[in-house]
């Protein structure tokens, strides 16, 4: 039941874009795996040309994944 409830807290999120604090950076073949915090607790990876770490970003969210939401950096 927790879970689900976590789940349909997360998807009224999909398509709206928030800012995300990136936490931590992992290299990967053509850029970075930013993985962060938005101020509403949800978990959010997104690629990056660049290390962000320790920035806020604006993020579109894509997609509900499962250890958490994937998103397009805008700014």
């Amino acid at each position: 039941v927790l879970a689900e409830s976590a789940q349909v807290y997360r998807k009224q999120f999909l398509g709206e874009t928030v800012s995300v604090l990136w936490e931590s950076a992992q290299e990967q073949d053509k850029g970075w795996l930013m993985t962060g915090l938005t101020g509403q607790y949800l978990h959010v990876q997104a690629f990056s040309p660049v290390n962000v770490w320790n920035r806020i970003q604006d993020v579109r969210l894509l997609e509900d994944g499962e250890k958490a939401m994937r998103g397009e950096i805008l700014t």
